[in-house]
């Protein structure tokens, strides 16, 4: 399974707080060279968000991050 797949893997499966830390890490903490494209913090924001509950502020974190980047674009 590539990289990419284990972080949907992540954000379909994994416990809040391993959710949490994997987007603090990739929206925040990275070099910015490595930051993960656009179109997959979206795919991310909307796994989340049907996932629901307490995955709802985490999709959340993904939107802020997109709006972040759309605004300096």
């Amino acid at each position: 399974m590539s990289e990419r797949n284990d972080f949907l893997d992540i954000m379909y499966n994994e416990s809040s707080e391993v959710v949490k830390f994997t987007l603090e890490f990739w929206l925040y903490e990275c070099e910015i060279s490595e930051s993960p494209p656009v179109a997959e913090v979206r795919q991310w924001r909307d796994i989340l968000a049907k996932r629901g509950g307490k995955f709802e502020k985490y999709a959340h974190f993904c939107q802020q991050w997109l709006e972040e980047e759309a605004s300096d674009a």
